[in-house]
């Protein structure tokens, strides 16, 4: 019996040493590689286009931040947030990669809006990432990014009011062609260089009209001004969805 109790002292002391010399292993977050990485991208980015601002350079200063950041592509986040983060960066990345060319061409206006609407969504992203997260960046760039972030956090809150304005109004038919209604401007801000895109929706939840009514001057705070949309067919309409376009 005593032989019996030995043996199974050392099996389970076998056992006991297996286990402790094979811990789990921890998996490695890339938290703090994400901020050092977007850091340097975004440092080296600065230095190649403030050198050379010819489209070649900058579509090459795009491709270097999105190298940059996908050595840590597929690895673990400790924090939701800063995967959220990093996923969308990228996707701005991409936008860029795609519009590069159109960065300063006004000509083709409607890409240009493009490649300035992920600038604007790269401003958010990284004012996000120098508050809550300590990235560092050099004054004047974290300077020019926060200040854009903020340009941009309220030029959105001013275009939700606007559709608010909109949605809260009762439009008619003033004939077969034009839909009209009083619209007050309740922003609390005087507003121009936008345009108000109507989408018309029937009864089947299926457009039937576009239309876009551009604000001409400017529009004052607790303005009404009677607004007019101009249809190309007379089909009926059950509901209408608003969407602001900037200029």
């Amino acid at each position: 019996m005593k032989k019996f109790f030995y043996l199974l002292g050392v099996v389970l002391t076998s056992i006991t040493l297996v286990a402790c010399s094979n811990p789990k292993q921890e998996v490695k977050t890339v938290d703090n590689d994400f901020i050092e990485l977007i850091s340097e991208g975004l440092e080296k980015r600065y230095s190649m286009v403030t050198e050379s601002e010819d489209s070649k350079t900058l579509f090459e200063a795009i491709k270097l931040e999105q190298n940059n950041l996908k050595q840590i592509e597929g690895k673990e986040f400790q924090n939701p947030e800063l995967k959220t983060l990093y996923e969308k960066y990228l996707e701005q990345l991409k936008i860029q990669e795609e519009n590069y060319m159109h960065f300063n061409n006004l000509d083709n206006y409607e890409r240009h809006k493009v490649f300035m609407g992920s600038y604007n969504e790269r401003s958010k992203i990284i004012s996000t990432l120098i508050d809550k997260y300590g990235l560092k960046l050099n004054q004047k760039l974290s300077d020019e990014f926060k200040a854009n972030s903020v340009m941009v956090i309220s030029s959105e809150e001013i275009d939700k009011k606007i559709i608010e304005s909109f949605s809260k109004v009762k439009f008619y038919k003033a004939d077969s062609y034009i839909v009209r209604g009083d619209v007050k401007n309740e922003t609390g801000e005087a507003i121009q260089n936008k345009s108000i895109s109507a989408k018309f929706i029937n009864k089947d939840n299926i457009t039937v009209d576009v239309s876009e009514y551009y604000i001409n001057g400017v529009w004052e705070a607790d303005e009404v001004r009677n607004i007019e949309f101009y249809l190309t067919s007379d089909k009926s309409f059950d509901k209408i969805e608003f969407s602001v376009i900037n200029y």
